[in-house]
């Protein structure tokens, strides 16, 4: 049953089709005549009417559950429909049987017309929190800065004194994920800078086709400061007719070295995708001084390792390992690893083959001469743990299209594990697999080591998805290691954490964050997996992972996988994983530099356009997007192109180009925590390896005939000129900048880390960082001061970072016992001493 009570609006007094207006009224309920008995309820509506009262549809607000003895608010904003030509404002009071009782009383019933979206219309409920930065915002504006169409805020954060720029991507303007957040400006140092008011301009000041941003500064005291700066949105675009190819490095880089494709073999050179997935680099695996890279290679199902040449500063190929014709599968391997799997002193190369009879993971064990470059004929072992786990030893399933090989000490026993997401056969999942015996060199299999599970955990308990991607990171930084486990499935994750030798740990099946869907619904991966590292200096490794997007749907985006010290590293949900940037869509890695003169460190990632860029970080929190200032680092060769000259009726001749480079597939900064330096000359480098570099182009000549009343088409294949299956990108700024022409250097710019893993058995790295070409010695000594080990006996070392391992054996080879020791760097008369743990 309905009582109403209502305004009528019709013939001299109606209201437009189309229009919109207010209805509202102020409702009161008496907690001695309860309204709700029996599911009373009141109502404030708009009923619309055609001729004769024929009824089209109602918009209400219910005045229900509302607390009594208490005046409410309530308004609905209405728009009449098509065809009615009567209305009704008002108040009901709906009482479901006969015997509800209850009453309210309303007071201020008003309908106002709609003429704009003005301000009066906006209440409290209107607003949603969306992004938050910095410590305070001191003035913003908005418009379309790049003319595309999707609108931009620009803020700035109060006394830091960077400026902010939130682009909406479309969506939900309420949900954070729907803004492309970054920092377009900062100014750091003395004097202090001030930006208000900052505006995005309402014309194109320069005619290039974008709006600036315009900036004041307000505490422009000195004569040094500008008192009016002029951002300008300076978006590269390849010109199709070639003449800017000099714009497409950042100032303070250039090219070092490439790994040329004539390096490799005939077969090498034919792969149809453009070697090479992967190339890894940095590692010196024959202990002769010079490092290497390593670079896959579908067509020949094998690896090429290119060493460096100082003295012709170029890179040569020094080995491959021998084609697999028994391959099933067509693109394998598509990455390779470096490790000392079982615990000898000889490193070994490790990648996945699926070759007919002897699938499964292949390793290939240095000789342990120094400077052979000599990693056998024909493999030394293969790790088939993972075929007997996910297809019940049918190696017919296995692919070996793995897209990272992870290996490490994850367990923090002293010998590294080899850790595999199983993508193929029936049971799926983050597998922990080790060697015991010895790994013999060239043997074909014959030796005497046997590759064990640790642990294996079915990715269907946790979020589902096709297993990409195992990362190693300390999250918590408590000294042991979690895996950061990624699969495609929403762009999902789950940690595994260690807990002891060959013990792990992981949220019960189930449990409340257990695992993450970060994208749903919309199913995203990280294509080539993600990166960790201490980004912000707390003691904690943040993880990295960009989005290849779904049908271009968050194609690029970055993520950030970040605890705190004492958080739940077990448990994962938003808190954990935030959207931080747009920036690449394939392999990152972070890199600590420094770069640019600056110690700050930046998440390097790459994409097609362009293929490298870099978010580095300012500060102060690596969960906020507006933490990290995004920079291009590397557009590509963007004279490699493919050429059409077209000559038409007329006589005129015309050429359009087509630009025909590659994509950057992975990048690497750092090899075992020590940045990339091949030339050591203190200038810090990152390799980045291609895919899509062919080694040939084609261009095509259109000729009007005529005669035949049609084009005459011919083409010619040339050679590339860059054909290149890596690139050594090196930053300009040596490790070691000084403003003035001398440079004071501090006890504070020598630098000794914490060893890991701690506590360990029986190995452990130490890493030191000295800003000058010095002698040097590290040594250890008990608790008691005496001395157990010289690691480095007054050795020359150059600037830059290094790192030494400790075996926990004293002067005599003798393992020393269980306790704390101290170990120290030590120059000039000086020295800086830490503490480490040596557990059996």
């Amino acid at each position: 049953m309905e009582n109403n009570a209502f305004l009528l609006y019709t013939a001299d007094n109606a209201i437009a089709q189309g229009s919109q207006f207010v209805a509202s009224a102020e409702f009161y309920t008496n907690s001695a005549d309860d309204l709700n008995q029996d599911d009373a309820y009141g109502v404030l509506f708009a009923k619309y009417f055609g001729d004769g009262y024929s009824w089209i549809g109602m918009e209400s607000e219910g005045f229900e559950g509302m607390a009594p003895d208490e005046w409410h608010h309530k308004e609905v904003l209405c728009t009449v429909p098509a065809g009615a030509t009567i209305i009704q404002v008002g108040v009901m009071h709906v009482q479901p049987n006969d015997t509800s009782g209850g009453s309210f009383y309303v007071d201020d019933l008003q309908l106002r017309m709609v003429t704009s979206s003005g301000v009066d219309l906006i209440v409290a409920g209107d607003f949603s929190e969306v992004l938050t930065f910095g410590e305070r915002n001191r003035g913003s504006d908005m418009g379309d800065i790049d003319g595309d169409g999707k609108m931009d805020i620009i803020a700035n954060t109060g006394t830091k004194e960077t400026i902010m720029r939130m682009e909406f991507m479309g969506g939900d303007p309420t949900n954070a994920a729907s803004y492309d957040v970054t920092t377009i400006f900062e100014s750091v140092g003395e004097p202090s800078d001030r930006y208000y008011p900052l505006d995005i301009s309402d014309n194109d000041l320069d005619g290039d086709g974008y709006l600036e941003v315009v900036l004041t500064n307000l505490y422009a005291a000195d004569a040094s400061q500008p008192q009016i700066l002029v951002l300008d949105n300076d978006q590269f675009h390849w010109d199709w007719e070639g003449g800017n190819e000099t714009n497409h490095l950042a100032a303070n880089w250039s090219i070092a070295a490439v790994g040329l494709k004539s390096a490799g073999d005939s077969l090498f050179q034919v792969d149809p995708t453009g070697n090479s997935r992967t190339a890894i680099g940095g590692m010196d695996m024959d202990q002769d001084g010079a490092h290497e890279v390593i670079a896959t290679d579908y067509v020949g199902h094998r690896v090429l390792v290119w060493e460096y040449d100082a003295a012709n500063n170029a890179f040569d190929v020094v080995w491959i390992s021998p084609e697999d014709t028994a391959s099933h599968y067509g693109s394998n391997p598509r990455t390779v690893g470096v490790g000392d799997l079982d615990n000898d002193g000889k490193e070994e190369i490790v990648f996945p083959l699926a070759s007919t009879g002897n699938e499964g993971w292949w390793v290939f064990e240095w000789d342990g001469v120094v400077g052979s470059d000599n990693y056998g004929t024909t493999y030394s072992s293969i790790n088939r743990v993972e075929v007997d786990t996910c297809c019940e030893g049918d190696g017919s399933v296995f692919r070996g299209d793995h897209e990272r090989t992870t290996i490490a000490d994850v367990d923090g026993d002293g010998q590294q594990e080899l850790v595999i997401m199983i993508r193929r056969g029936g049971t799926r999942g983050t597998l922990i697999t080790s060697v015991s015996g010895d790994i013999e060199h060239n043997a074909g299999g014959a030796g005497f080591e046997t590759w064990v599970s640790e642990f294996f955990v079915d990715r269907g308990s946790y979020g589902g998805g096709s297993p990409y991607h195992s990362l190693p990171a300390d999250l918590d930084g408590d000294g042991h290691m979690e895996l950061v486990n990624h699969t495609w499935n929403y762009f999902n994750f789950y940690n595994i954490t260690s807990t002891g030798p060959d013990a792990y740990s992981m949220a019960d099946v189930g449990a409340e964050d257990s695992y993450f869907r970060t994208t749903y619904p919309s199913d995203q991966v990280s294509l080539f997996g993600g990166a960790a590292g201490d980004i912000d200096g707390d003691g904690n490794d943040e993880a990295y992972f960009s989005s290849y997007g779904n049908w271009g749907v968050g194609t690029g985006d970055v993520y950030v996988v970040d605890y705190d010290e004492g958080d739940d590293v077990l448990a994962i949900n938003p808190n954990h994983v935030r959207k931080i940037g747009n920036a690449g869509t394939f392999h990152g890695a972070v890199g600590h530099g420094p770069y640019d003169g600056s110690d700050r460190k930046s998440f390097f990632v790459g994409r097609g356009r362009p293929n490298v860029s870099a978010l580095e970080y300012i500060g102060p929190d690596p969960r906020s997007a507006g933490s990290y200032m995004e920079k291009v680092i590397y557009w590509g060769e963007l004279d490699v192109t493919q050429n059409t000259t077209t000559t038409d009726s007329n006589g005129t001749t015309t050429v359009s180009k087509s630009q025909y480079w590659g994509f950057a597939s992975k990048i690497t900064t750092d090899w075992n925590g020590v940045s990339l330096d091949f030339d050591m000359d203190n200038k810090k480098e990152i390799l980045v390896s291609f895919q899509n570099v062919r080694d040939s182009l084609t261009h095509t000549t259109k000729t009007w005939d005529a005669t035949g009343d049609t084009f005459v088409v011919t083409t010619e294949k040339v050679a590339n000129p860059k054909a290149w299956t890596f690139v050594l990108l090196e930053n300009q700024i040596a490790e070691v900048v000084g403003v003035d022409p001398m440079a004071f250097i501090l006890p504070e710019d020598y630098r000794l880390e914490q060893n890991y893993p701690n506590p360990f058995n029986p190995n452990t790295t130490i890493q030191y960082t000295i800003p000058i070409n010095r002698k040097v010695s590290v040594k250890v000594y008990n608790i008691t001061g005496q001395l157990v080990r010289t690691l480095v006996e007054n050795e020359l070392v150059n600037a830059g970072t290094h790192s030494v391992v400790w075996n926990g054996k004293n002067e005599f080879g003798r393992t020393v016992s269980t306790g704390m020791y101290l170990y120290s760097l030590e120059w000039a008369g000086m020295k800086k001493v830490k503490r480490m743990t040596l557990v059996k």
